[in-house]
């Protein structure tokens, strides 16, 4: 619930990308604590998403 209210204060285009971690959320402990195996292209796709997400961080200097 809290995540959910905590989006309607982001931009449009920042939250989507913000939805994004979702996924990631739950690969992240079943690859941790299940010992879940991962394809490569999850791991690419783990690391293009917490960049996009860290960059969401820093503010547009324009």
């Amino acid at each position: 619930m809290v995540y959910i209210s905590g989006l309607s204060y982001l931009e449009a285009g920042k939250a989507s990308i913000t939805v994004a971690i979702e996924p990631v959320a739950a690969i992240l402990p079943a690859f941790i604590l299940l010992g879940e195996k991962l394809a490569p292209v999850q791991y690419v796709g783990v690391i293009f998403v917490l960049a996009a997400v860290i960059i969401l961080r820093f503010p547009n200097k324009q």
